[in-house]
């Protein structure tokens, strides 16, 4: 499924629908939107806040705001950082398309990426748990034996 029109590059897994779109992850924004990063600065793709600004550009597509045809305009307006250029075109993006601000910061995006990823683990050993309950019959896998 493509959403919006963020670029399908098949790099990233999309996340599990949760509506008519998938949840925007850092990791799968990353992945959709890596392809025009590098054409608008291949620094971008290897700064540290490039995930928070996918997931920036991913917002602002999903409001209507034209990210293919804007980005290269507002990267070129000046020089980006050259300590982090996604972090400063993360906020000419915010600063035209106000939608696209996620209202956390890059380093929470991690976080709830990873928080996320631990709940949804979580969720599956439990249901793991739940089958072995309804069926009495079914054993546990047994552990690996070590060697001897």
């Amino acid at each position: 499924m493509q959403v919006g029109t963020a670029p399908a590059t098949g790099q990233a897994a999309e996340p599990e629908v949760t509506s008519s779109r998938p949840m925007i992850t850092a990791e799968w924004a990353a992945g959709s939107w890596h392809d025009v990063g590098v054409a608008v600065d291949p620094r971008l793709v290897t700064d540290r806040y490039w995930p928070a600004l996918a997931v920036a550009l991913e917002r602002a597509c999903r409001a209507g705001y034209d990210v293919q045809q804007h980005l290269p305009r507002l990267a070129g307006e000046q020089p980006l950082a050259t300590d982090s250029p996604a972090y400063d075109l993360q906020y000419r993006v915010i600063r035209e398309c106000p939608d696209a601000h996620t209202g956390i910061s890059p380093e929470t995006q991690g976080n709830t990426d990873r928080r996320l990823a631990a709940e949804a683990a979580a969720a599956q050993a439990q249901t793991s748990i739940d089958e072995l309950r309804l069926d009495p019959n079914r054993q546990a896998p047994r552990p690996p034996r070590s060697g001897r």
